[in-house]
């Protein structure tokens, strides 16, 4: 009984198959797009529900229930409903507890509890993980921490440097307990070493050596270093001469009292070697002393000590400087200087263990003044304590300030100062190997025409520079530093020309490297801008430089920015991958030369391109796997963009919009991107051409808008998801010379009141379905295009008061219709050539379709006429010739068919030269059929011809196989007459 029912139902479904087939034409067009309507509404809601947005799945399911309530889908959708609503009402539950633990968090953050606040947010982040307000919070209470913390810290260095050791450890443990970190840890240590170190030296002073030891030996257990160690060592050696001393003297005294007066006095000569460093103690030294002095300067003049506390050589590196010759070194023991020094002479001054060891301080002002040439610095830590950089009106003070002449300094650590090193006009510094921090403008500047190399130096933590290189002629090399943590790691200003390469530059809070002023025209190569808080190289206000081989990655902002009119220079060869906003950015009127960089994986654009009279050239880049477009050029700017890749971006290959946005868009290669190869919109006008947008999402080329003309000329489109290019909206492009191949859907889609383009001379072949596709009331121009072997129609045009102007095209080989018209459209099809299309060459259907239809050439049609009108169109049908075509020239049925058919020429047809049949009432005057296998001119005894045809009088009808003149028997109910 199963089978005998599936058989049943077997058939039926074929039959319902052939009757679908028949009754198509009329059809098929609606129901398509009422499957397109739910399968948009089910997908969008579908959308909603993967983004966790049951409320709008919901409303969107419902949505579709109310249209099409017996459709499949629609209940698919009621059982959807249903989870969704549990799923809300969870979610509903989960958003309120999040809430209240928010609230928790932020009155225990009021309260400064962050360990408390911290907890009820992670508990919150537990609930839901990518809640932005939790996120947001969590990020705040960081901050908030982070900057008591950074407070706390900076107020302890502010002590540490006026040797408050006490209140510098108190600072110190507060910091630690806000966020535990090594830096913290080790100032901690510092304070509790130079703490017990200073108590050691007083007990030494009061020779009281016994507590000393206690207090070294406490000193070492927080810091090891060498300096503490020799302070334990000496006094140890002081107990031990002390004791010797005392023995030594009790037997002298006991010699003398015996009357041995010589041994008595040779063993008083012999005790007084352990009153005071011996003799042979300080040649020991001394020869260190050469050692240390060679190293420094080899052609050195003479050695000149300063000690703080041993009484060796000078007290004060000022009074050494003072005394020493040219060419001297002075050497500087371990300790703390509070001076301030002006060196007026070639000297080089070098601590002898490492910097820290070793510090030169003053309060403010500056510490060391240089004015003289050849000046070398070494192991030493110079720093300003009392430096307010919070005051505006404060007097600017240099660490350091080469007021003159040229210094080098290395292995030096620099601090406090508003600027650590200041190098002025006209002068020369070479920097090598030093530690710049913690000052308050800059670690390093050179000012113009100042010289220079900057090399291998860690410079961090400034407030607003690293590096500063300003003024004219100012050229400076830096190569291999680290900056990081200040607000720009270096910043070349004012017409500089410095050659910056190979430095490492992160966690600066504004930008790795800033260029900016016209001439400003520095070489940057091979550096790392990398993490930073914003972006990775910011060029403005008119520089020119050349900025090459960086590699720009993990920024929060932009990898490379130019802003602002005047902007030139080079952006070539830099690798700018997963910023947070775009890998280039080109912006208010900036115009550099862009080639040849990688701007892959970057949550905004690989390169943006925005602002009015922007020239930029854009050139060889690869664009890839970005969250939106490839390259986005947007409110009026017009680049040359050349041989660019855009490939797997999220949204389109190149994407261009706005009044004003005219650049030249020539030879780039867009594919496999999720949405379009190329977007035009918003009024637009872009030259576009000799792309290749291939198998990407939506379309090839996608134009849309009022206003939005573009010149499309020359583009390859194939295997694109949609069509190959689509035009809508009321955008007018002249659209030339394309390829639009083997889409998935139209070679060409055309469609909206108003868009009305120029669409010539393209070739649309082997697409799914329509080669050209107009529809929706365009006025288009669809003149000289080759449309061959589509799986549908070489032109399709459908739609009320749809009125374009089809001419000169040739439509061969498509697997339908050459051109197939319906649905009250009404353009003008003209000088047409349409052959050994599989079915009717012109196909003209339905009620208010009334084209005028020219002078066309339809020519060897498969199985079908030259042209076929049916469904109540009212075509002009003149001056066409209909031959060869394998059922008739012209066939026309269906009541309130009323074409008018004149001047046409149909000859050699398979069956007849022009077929009236099925009611149809056409007006047929003064066409020539001849040659046609069975007739010239027939009708079904159903048609009654009106009064105005002239059957046999005006058409001339000749040498028909059969006859010239014949009524026609109705074959069937299929059409197969036709």
């Amino acid at each position: 009984m199963r089978r005998i029912k599936g058989f049943i139902l077997t058939y039926i479904l074929v039959a319902v198959g052939i009757i679908a087939a028949i009754v198509g034409g009329f059809f098929g067009f609606s129901e398509l797009k009422t499957r397109a309507d739910i399968e948009q509404r089910w997908s969008q809601a579908q959308a909603f529900a993967a983004e966790h947005e049951y409320g709008e799945a919901i409303e969107a399911a419902n949505d579709l229930i109310s249209i099409y309530p017996g459709r499949s889908q629609a209940d698919l959708a009621r059982f959807e409903i249903t989870a969704w609503q549990k799923l809300l009402n969870e979610q509903t539950n989960r958003h309120q507890q999040i809430k209240n633990l928010l609230e928790n968090s932020r009155a225990a953050l009021s309260k400064q509890e962050f360990e408390k606040a911290l907890k009820f947010v992670d508990e919150a982040l537990g609930l839901e993980p990518e809640y932005g307000a939790s996120l947001e919070l969590q990020e705040s209470i960081r901050g908030e921490i982070k900057s008591t913390h950074d407070t706390l810290v900076q107020k302890a260095r502010k002590f540490e440097y006026q040797n408050n050791w006490e209140k510098a450890i108190e600072l110190y443990e507060q910091a630690l307990k806000q966020a535990p970190g090594e830096e913290v840890r080790e100032g901690l240590a510092s304070s509790w070493n130079n703490l017990y170190l200073d108590k050691g030296r007083n007990a030494e002073r009061d020779e009281d050596y016994e507590t000393a030891i206690k207090y070294y030996i406490k000193a070492l257990n927080f810091k090891d270093l060498e300096t503490t160690r020799l302070s334990l060592q000496s006094v140890k050696n002081l107990i031990s001469d002390r004791k010797k001393f005392e023995e030594l003297s009790g037997l002298a005294k006991q010699a003398q009292l015996g009357g041995d007066l010589n041994r008595a006095i040779s063993l008083y000569l012999e005790s007084q070697n352990y009153t005071k460093k011996s003799h042979r103690a300080k040649i020991s030294v001394l020869q260190e002393f050469i050692i240390k002095a060679r190293e420094v300067d080899s052609g050195y003049s003479g050695i000149f000590i300063v000690s703080r506390d041993n009484g060796v050589g000078y007290s004060s590196v000022r009074d050494a400087v003072n005394a020493a010759k040219e060419r001297a070194v002075i050497l500087v023991m371990p300790g703390v200087y509070r001076e301030r020094v002006h060196v007026l002479k070639t000297v080089s001054i070098s601590g002898i263990e490492k910097p820290e060891n070793t510090i030169i301080e003053y309060s403010d002002g500056h510490v060391l003044k240089l004015s003289a040439n050849g000046v070398f610095l070494k192991d030493i830590t110079f720093r300003l304590t009392d430096v307010d950089g919070t005051e505006p009106n404060a007097v600017a003070s240099s660490v350091i300030e080469v007021a003159e002449g040229s210094a080098k300094i290395v292995g030096c650590g620099i601090m406090g100062g508003h600027t650590g090193i200041k190098v002025a006009s006209d002068t020369e510094c070479n920097l090598h190997s030093n530690r710049i921090y913690d000052n308050f403008i800059s670690g390093v500047s050179f000012e113009g025409n100042a010289r220079g190399k900057v090399e291998d130096n860690k410079i961090y933590r400034n407030r607003i520079n690293g590096i500063l290189v300003r003024g004219k002629e100012t050229k400076v090399i830096i190569e291999n530093n680290q900056c990081e943590e200040n607000r720009i790691g270096i910043a070349i200003a004012a017409g500089a020309g410095p050659t910056v390469a190979d430095n490492f530059l992160t966690k600066n809070d504004y930008c790795g490297i800033y260029i900016t002023g016209a001439g400003t025209n520095p070489v940057i190569i091979n550096n790392r801008c990398n993490n930073n808080k914003n972006k990775g190289i910011l060029i403005s206000s008119g520089a020119n430089p050349n900025v090459i081989s960086n590699t720009c990655s993990n920024n929060k902002s932009s990898g490379i920015v130019a802003d602002g009119k005047g902007v030139k220079g080079l952006i070539k060869n830099n690798e700018c991958n997963n910023n947070r906003k775009s890998g280039i950015l080109i912006s208010n009127g900036a115009g550099p030369e862009v080639i040849s960089n990688i701007c892959n994986l970057n949550r905004w654009c690989g390169i943006f391109v925005t602002g009015d009279g922007n020239d930029a050239t854009i050139d060889g880049n690869r664009c890839e796997q970005n969250e939106s477009d490839g390259i986005l050029l947007l409110d009026g700017a017009s680049p040359t963009v050349i041989n660019n890749i855009c490939s797997r971006n999220s949204f389109r290959g190149i994407d261009i919009q706005g009044v004003g946005t005219n650049p030249r868009v020539e030879n780039n290669r867009c594919e496999n991107n999720k949405r379009n190869g190329i977007y035009i919109c918003q009024g637009a006008k872009p030259i576009v051409s000799d792309n290749r947008c291939l198998q990407n999402g939506l379309c090839g080329i996608d134009i849309q808008g009022s206003g939005t003309k573009p010149k499309v000329d020359g583009n390859y489109c194939e295997g694109n998801t949609e069509c190959g290019i689509y035009i809508s909206k009321g955008a007018e492009p002249t659209v030339s010379n394309n390829k639009c191949d083997g889409n998935l859907k139209h070679g060409i889609l055309i469609e909206g009141y108003g868009t009305d383009p120029i669409v010539s001379n393209n070739r649309c072949a082997g697409n799914k379905e329509n080669g050209i596709f107009v529809t929706d009331s365009s006025g288009a121009l669809v003149k000289g295009n080759n449309l061959i072997e589509n799986l549908h129609r070489g032109i399709k045009i459908e739609g009320v008061n749809t009125k374009p102007t089809i001419e000169r095209n040739r439509c061969e080989g498509n697997k339908e219709n050459g051109i197939h018209i319906s649905g009250g459209a009404r353009p003008v099809v003209i000088k047409n050539i349409c052959i050994r299309n599989n079915y009717s060459g012109i196909d003209i259907g339905g009620t208010g379709t009334s084209p005028i239809v020219e002078n066309n050439r339809c020519e060897e049609n498969i199985d079908s006429s030259g042209i076929y009108i049916y469904h109540g169109a009212n075509p002009s049908v003149q001056g066409n010739i209909c031959s060869q075509n394998d059922k008739h020239g012209i066939s026309v049925g269906d009541f309130g068919t009323e074409p008018l058919i004149k001047n046409n020429r149909c000859e050699r047809n398979k069956e007849g030269g022009i077929l009236i049949y099925s009611k149809a009432r056409p007006t047929v005057v003064k066409n020539y059929c001849f040659n046609n296998v069975e007739f010239g001119l027939g009708f079904t005894e159903d048609c009654k011809m009106p009064a105005n045809n002239h059957w046999g009088k005006d058409n001339i009808l000749e040498d028909n196989g059969i006859e010239d003149f014949i009524i026609v028997a109705i074959k069937s109910k299929n059409k197969s007459i036709e």
